[in-house]
């Protein structure tokens, strides 16, 4: 009854991890609403200078991004928000779906400009560009990454991370919520077309989203899937948007025939992106259930000093062996010599035979 006790009260002390979860949630937010705010503020900058649209974004990107990283390191998760190397292999190797994916879009996109079908005009300047783009995509990574993996569900698993259901309950909330990152809110819900597009792109998301949350859970390094993420983006957009003079932009929704194309390419995705659940259910499995990199337990109590216990005191020596007197031999025919006195044969103890 004591150990079982015990153990109730250990439990009981337990921090909820609610506080971590709010947190989360709220720094996130902040972290979103600074970078809206930086690029009101280059949009209304390059109205007087001229700025190209992707500075502004890339800067903004990597300004919030890393406020972000601060933001979960001061919420606790340091241990998290450190760059490492460590679980970079097991990262990219659980990945290695998603760049396939990416190198079977690129492959078509590039069969349409071979045929003519997609134009293509190489930008003078296309290294900056390119240099830029991967500056532009880490900022991206960096933010959402940080603040959906890092701060969100951390949050979330410093609740519900106790069991490995509450691991995925908690990496399946965070997929919504990044799937739900790329609605339009904008679009004319009476069209079809649209509707169906947008849920299609959040559906696509989520589903990324999945596999990153999976892989974040599995190394426990929010790096790992920053530069997952970075690359992903690069790959998607190195041809469209780094190598042709064309702005970066967020349309994830068209109209026309332009719209049933992308509805037809989101459903392409989501069927390649299918295997991503298997993984990211895979690399879950692999790994313990984890309350994540911001909780910390509660403090134990300081383990009391043990009672002082009285030392025994050392047994007296024994007393020297008084001598043993010689029994008296016993006399008469056939008289036999009990065993404890017996001796070796020529000795003053009798043998071990009868005596004649």
């Amino acid at each position: 009854m004591e150990t079982t006790a015990s153990a109730y009260d250990a439990v009981s002390r337990e921090p909820s991890g609610w506080g971590k979860l709010w947190g989360g949630v709220a720094l996130a937010a902040i972290s979103y609403a600074t970078l809206i705010a930086l690029q009101v503020v280059g949009v209304i900058a390059s109205r007087s200078v001229a700025i190209d649209a992707n500075i502004v974004l890339a800067a903004s990107e990597l300004t919030a991004g890393c406020l972000a990283l601060a933001f979960l390191a001061a919420l606790g998760g340091k241990g998290i928000a450190k760059p490492s190397l460590k679980g970079m292999g097991t990262a990219w190797k659980a990945a290695a779906w998603l760049f396939i994916a990416d190198g079977t879009l690129v492959a078509v996109e590039l069969t349409q400009i071979a045929l003519g079908i997609e134009p293509f005009d190489l930008a003078s300047n296309w290294p900056a560009r390119l240099g830029l783009l991967a500056l532009l995509c880490l900022g991206v990574g960096m933010l959402e990454e940080t603040a959906v993996r890092g701060l969100l569900l951390n949050g979330l698993l410093a609740r519900m991370g106790r069991t490995r259901a509450g691991v995925y309950g908690a990496a399946i909330i965070a997929s919504l919520a990044f799937g739900m990152m790329h609605f339009d809110f904008l679009i004319d819900f009476t069209d079809p077309l649209q509707v169906a597009q947008n849920c299609l792109k959040v559906l696509q998301a989520g589903m990324c989203g999945f596999l990153f949350a999976a892989i974040f859970v599995r190394t426990r390094n929010i790096w790992t899937v920053i530069t997952i993420h970075a690359a992903n983006d690069f790959m998607l957009l190195f041809l469209s948007n780094g190598l042709v003079e064309a702005p970066v932009t967020t349309d994830y929704v068209q109209t026309g025939d332009v719209g049933s194309a992308v509805l037809l390419t989101y459903v392409i995705i989501c069927v390649i992106y299918v295997p991503f659940l298997f993984v990211g259910k895979r690399c879950i499995d692999e790994a313990s259930p984890w309350r994540g990199g911001l909780y910390r337990p509660a403090n134990q109590p300081a383990p009391q000093a043990p009672i002082a216990q009285p030392v025994a005191s050392a047994p007296a020596p024994a007393p020297f062996a008084q001598p043993v007197e010689q029994a008296e031999r016993p006399r008469g025919k056939h008289a036999r010599i009990p065993s404890d006195l017996a001796g070796p044969s020529g000795s003053t103890a009798p043998d071990h035979k009868e005596l004649t």
